[in-house]
């Protein structure tokens, strides 16, 4: 481009117009060429900034999208987490009830148990103690009966007496 040029002017020093003029011709042309190809690079590097920036721009969202699944995932384990430690409290606090209610059923049965032990023995006392009060009974009867047996013995029958006082009531 440039030799055109220069030998466009040399021609036009000359007074060779036809070779200037056929010179200069070139000059335009490899500048219009090499303007273009300027442009076209221009052109093309600005063809290739705008889809980095679009790849750039898609690989952003694409990556926002991912952060925000990321982020929304992260949050549902977050409350799943919560809830199932929620739930554990709760069921470690209905054990801890049942526990607590076992261990007062053990003690009431135990003070039942020992009640019931205690009203055996009780009962196994009255028991013995009637059994004494029978026998002390038995033995009175006994002891009362032999001494009116004795005594029967001893006396006049029942007839004889009543004869006897009749008689001396007349």
């Amino acid at each position: 481009k440039n030799t055109e040029q220069v030998l466009s002017k040399l021609d036009s020093i000359i007074g060779n117009f036809k070779g200037a003029y056929l010179h200069y011709v070139q000059y335009i042309i490899f500048r219009d060429s090499l303007s273009n190809e300027n442009n076209r690079k221009s052109i093309f590097k600005s063809q290739l900034k705008y889809e980095f920036e679009k790849k750039e721009a898609q690989a952003k969202a694409e990556q926002d999208k991912k952060d925000a699944i990321s982020l929304q995932e992260k949050n549902k384990q977050g409350v799943i987490r919560n809830a199932f430690i929620v739930g554990f409290i709760f069921l470690l606090f209905i054990a801890l009830l049942i526990l607590r209610g076992y261990r007062n059923k053990q003690k009431a049965n135990l003070i039942i148990t020992r009640q019931k032990q205690d009203v055996e023995k009780a009962k196994e006392t009255i028991e013995h103690q009637k059994k004494e009060v029978d026998e002390k009974q038995k033995d009175i009867l006994d002891s009362i009966r032999y001494a009116k047996r004795i005594q029967q013995s001893l006396m006049m029958p029942q007839k004889h007496i009543n004869k006897t006082l009749q008689r001396l009531m007349k």
